[in-house]
């Protein structure tokens, strides 16, 4: 067996110059970091000897062995609570090493698993360690070719998750039948403050399920269908729900194939909330029509962000 390539990972310094056993933050990215790099960053995370809080291990090339290494350290770790493996060539294996680890780790909060290769095996993975893990706040899935199946597995897993508050699935190809999963889940979810789901070919009745969602929900602050094709009816359905939902905070709907009469259900909308305080529109076909443009700013009125159209 080939042996590993020792990093004295314990003598690294920040560059402020703290050595790592003082230090609660390891910077690692882009660092050409593949799997023997990662079983020795693993090695370090096991010992009691480091205060580590957040590890950023994104743009590197752990892949599938270094993803388990880093794992296999969370299971008696207990002191790390960001970990950033963003862009590292995990997939379905790494991902189940990670979903084992959740399941018994009761220190990490944020964990970035963004532009990997996990499909809907690992996505799956994850979601199953979701319904019993209580500490994980932030997960991001998004870019990691996740479908429908993948989706349905993260919904069953927010219907008793009762500690996650944002959740990034966005760029993936989950379809209406993944979206209508997680709309229906978030009819009893009452902890998700944030979703991303851009860029997932939701189409005309999975916005019409989130508006249904948004009549109910009270949690929610953030949402975002950019870049998804709701059309002029998903939108106008959005728009009239957010006439009774008081707690959305902020809404991303650009780059949706949304016509002016949609628009003008959002002016109408916008006379009666006072809660949303940021709106995306840009990039749908209603811009270019003045008319439209001035009623929509004259209803937005002074509020935290700018209207985006």
């Amino acid at each position: 067996m080939q042996s590993r390539k020792k990093m004295p990972l314990l003598n690294l310094v920040e560059d402020n110059g703290v050595p790592l056993s003082v230090n609660t933050t390891l910077n690692l990215e882009n660092k050409g970091i593949k799997a023997n790099e990662a079983w020795n960053i693993a090695d370090t995370l096991s010992m009691d000897t480091t205060n580590l809080r957040n590890l950023e291990l994104c743009n590197n090339e752990v892949g599938d062995i270094g993803a388990w290494a880093i794992a296999d350290a969370l299971h008696v770790d207990t002191t790390l609570e960001t970990l950033n493996l963003g862009s590292n060539f995990v997939g379905p294996r790494g991902a189940l090493a990670i979903a084992d680890a959740l399941r018994v780790n009761t220190t990490l909060k944020r964990l970035n698993l963004g532009s990997n290769y996990m499909g809907d095996d690992g996505a799956s993975a994850i979601a199953d360690a979701l319904r019993v893990n209580t500490t994980l706040k932030t997960l991001n899935l998004a870019c990691n070719d996740v479908e429908a199946k993948g989706a349905l597995a993260i919904a069953d897993a927010l219907r008793v998750n009762t500690t996650l508050k944002a959740l990034n699935l966005g760029s993936n190809c989950m379809g209406d039948d993944g979206a209508l999963a997680i709309a229906d889940a978030l009819r009893v979810n009452t902890t998700l403050e944030t979703l991303n789901l851009g860029s997932n070919n939701i189409k005309v009745d999975g916005a019409l399920a989130f508006a249904e969602t948004l009549r109910v929900n009270t949690t929610l602050k953030t949402l975002d269908l950019h870049y998804n094709n709701a059309g002029t009816n998903g939108a106008r359905a959005i728009a009239e729900a957010l006439c009774q939902n008081k707690t959305l905070r902020e809404l991303y709907l650009y780059g949706n194939n949304v016509r002016t009469e949609g628009a003008m259900v959002f002016a109408s909308m916008l006379r009666v909330n006072s809660t949303l305080q940021k709106l995306s529109l840009w990039d749908n076909f209603i811009g270019h029509v003045g008319e439209v443009k001035k009623v929509l700013f004259e209803s937005w009125g002074n509020r935290e962000k700018p209207l985006d159209i």
